[in-house]
């Protein structure tokens, strides 16, 4: 898919979900969820030709996005997204990227956790960077990457990777993405945890 573009397995899905809420005859609950959704097609049609866009925007998508999942996995995760106050929410920054690893969190790690998942999404700064947290308590890297083995295409990583380099060209502001697996006392997985740093100046 294009750069511009949701997973087509979530677009399926979340019309599925929606479906689902039709069917149960909760019309204002099916009309709620279906305009986030239409939103979210919206201002993925309409940045096709973008490399980035504001702070409030990707939150904003984020947190259509989360919605929508959340109802494709009868709540089975919660989320949060916290913002430093003196964060600019007009900062440009790559299209969808903290959608991405969002999205990953979902698909990879929250998805196999029946009940108690916790999606947390934290910005703020340390001097002139911008440091983003996307961390879960899913299955962890080595679990997940056995579970989606025979499916994921790694296509949505690819995107991702391709929005940031023509990101770092045309601004010249460095981009540093950094994994860390989340363990237990014991040394079990309990997680996982993105940082993403985004020179400022």
């Amino acid at each position: 898919y294009t750069l511009a573009q949701l997973d087509p397995h979530f677009t399926f899905n979340a019309l599925n979900a929606i479906g689902s809420v039709i069917r149960q005859k909760d019309a204002d609950k099916a009309y709620d969820y279906m305009l986030k959704f239409t939103k979210l097609i919206r201002s993925s049609l309409e940045s096709t030709e973008k490399i980035a866009w504001t702070m409030a925007e990707e939150l904003h998508f984020v947190d259509h996005y989360l919605q929508l999942q959340q109802l494709r996995y009868n709540n089975q995760f919660e989320y949060v997204i916290s913002t430093n106050g003196s964060i600019d929410q007009q900062i440009q920054i790559p299209k969808m990227l903290i959608q991405h690893y969002a999205e990953n969190a979902v698909k990879h790690g929250l998805r196999h956790v029946k009940e108690g998942g916790r999606l947390s999404i934290t910005i703020g700064h340390v001097d002139t960077t911008l440091l983003i947290r996307i961390r879960d308590n899913g299955l962890g890297r080595e679990a997940a990457a056995a579970a989606r083995h025979a499916t994921s295409t790694g296509k949505g990583t690819e995107i991702s990777n391709s929005m940031v380099r023509l990101y770092k060209s045309r601004t010249k502001r460095g981009i540093a993405v950094t994994v860390n697996d989340l363990r237990s006392d014991q040394g079990s997985a309990i997680g996982t945890e993105v940082i993403i740093e985004i020179g400022l100046l």
